[in-house]
């Protein structure tokens, strides 16, 4: 904004300049313009300034509600032996920033996320009390009570301005003062737009769909998960393969020789080994047959609970 307005300002010498040698009328016509016209520069300044940031918002949001999702649904598995869903999904498609700008991807933190998530837990022998995770979350408890409020109040306070406006003060938004209301109100409808879109996203069908195209609507047991095993050994080839594409982005951007064999990263936004340690725990061994024995319990149990329930007939 501050460029636009040192070129209005300087216009004016330039003017005078103009009428000093030329005998001409410049400075006049050119203050005559900017008195005249001068709310409507205005709203474009404010407009030129505004609007290419609201995008920035627009991928705030959408990151926001990936994190909230995720969340929300490796807290379904907590009391079960699988790896969540999400989770394989994340781990064998490293994600990267949802912003489309290079340093975006490159220092973006969500892989990391996942990856803590996945350490906290992997080593860890938990016992489960259920093979079946808890059930989904609502869309509107994933979205969240505080998103939805700004939601609907971006899209309905631009209509409750204008309407106030026009018939209570009785003015234009166009030619009176509140024009210069105008870019602001334009960008908290854009605003309440940029919401929903990212609302839509991140819905619980698309997840679904996503989760079966990538084959990962499946049980994965957390031994399954170490690294001597088919999944983790992916989940550390994927690893590797998201630091070197980073990297490789890094170097590219800094306009510096991409070399044949990249060192070990040391951006501290880039996410940890996916393992606390390499070597497997000394329980690795004896997880498999307690898994066996526990799973056959639940079942039994689950079994005996459903052949307890007695149907009556209907009475008409």
């Amino acid at each position: 904004m501050f460029k636009p307005v040192l070129i209005i300002l300087v216009l004016f010498p330039v003017c005078l300049l103009v009428d000093y040698f030329n005998d001409t009328r410049w400075l006049a016509g050119y203050t005559q313009f900017i008195r005249e016209w001068w709310n409507l520069l205005l709203v474009l300044l404010l407009c030129k300034n505004i609007f290419p940031k609201a995008k920035n918002y627009k991928y705030d949001i959408m990151e926001d509600m990936r994190v909230n999702q995720y969340l929300a649904e490796i807290q379904r598995y907590f009391n079960t032996p699988y790896v969540p869903p999400i989770m394989l999904l994340y781990l064998k498609n490293p994600p990267g920033s949802i912003r489309p700008a290079d340093y975006a991807y490159i220092n973006d933190t969500f892989y990391r996320l996942v990856v803590n998530s996945f350490r906290d837990r992997v080593y860890v022998l938990q016992d489960f009390d259920s093979i079946e995770p808890w059930s989904r979350p609502t869309y509107f408890d994933v979205i969240g009570i505080k998103n939805i409020t700004k939601c609907l109040l971006y899209l309905l306070v631009p209509f409750i301005w204008i309407f106030f406006v026009h018939f209570i003060l009785e003015l234009s938004m166009l030619t009176d003062w509140p024009l210069l209301t105008l870019p602001f109100t334009l960008a908290a409808f854009q605003r309440g737009l940029f919401m929903i879109e990212a609302f839509i996203k991140f819905n619980p069908l698309r997840l679904e769909q996503e989760l079966k195209e990538n084959d990962c609507v499946i049980q994965v047991t957390w031994r399954d998960a170490f690294p001597d095993r088919e999944v983790g050994i992916t989940f550390v080839r994927a690893y590797y393969l998201e630091m070197e594409r980073r990297q490789r982005c890094e170097l590219t951007i800094q306009g510096l020789t991409i070399p044949d064999h990249f060192p070990e990263w040391k951006n501290p936004h880039f996410a940890p080994f996916p393992y606390p340690s390499k070597t497997i725990p000394s329980w690795g061994s004896e997880y498999e047959p307690y898994y066996e024995k526990k799973s056959m319990e639940l079942n039994t149990q689950l079994s005996t609970k459903n052949s307890n329930v007695v149907s009556f007939p209907k009475i008409n």
